[in-house]
């Protein structure tokens, strides 16, 4: 799901106000400084969506940025790997190893050791040492 300017406002604002966690109303109220009031519950849907905050019954868990950039950017870096990898004949696999957390090993590629991406994608490079 695109994110735009209103909803990075809408996080920077929530981020902004100090707290990791904070209730469903006063996120509202501090959200309907800059939005409309039928905008900010489709902010709150994308922003959840995209990984930026996390929904509980009344709570609101607002992540940190790298955290948030993570999620919200891991999948389209994995998608990315894949297509650059499949169109450049470089073998390559992707091993699920919990939940939303994913290893990429990718042959013949000069990346470093490892590259690990807001913790949920792991990518391990490997050169061929047959010189």
């Amino acid at each position: 799901m695109p994110i735009g300017k209103r909803e990075l406002a809408s996080y920077l604002l929530l981020y902004s106000s100090g707290r990791e966690v904070i209730s469903m109303d006063h996120a509202r109220e501090i959200l309907e400084l800059i939005l409309p009031r039928r905008a900010v519950r489709s902010v709150i849907r994308i922003l959840a969506k995209s990984g930026f905050i996390g929904l509980n019954n009344k709570e609101i868990r607002i992540h940190k940025p790298e955290e948030a950039m993570g999620n919200y950017l891991s999948q389209y870096i994995k998608s990315r790997i894949e297509r650059n990898a499949k169109s450049r004949h470089i073998p390559y696999r992707i091993e699920k190893v919990r939940d939303n957390i994913e290893k990429i090993y990718i042959d013949g590629v000069k990346c470093g050791e490892k590259i690990n991406i807001g913790g949920r994608i792991e990518i391990i490079c490997k050169t061929n040492t047959n010189e």
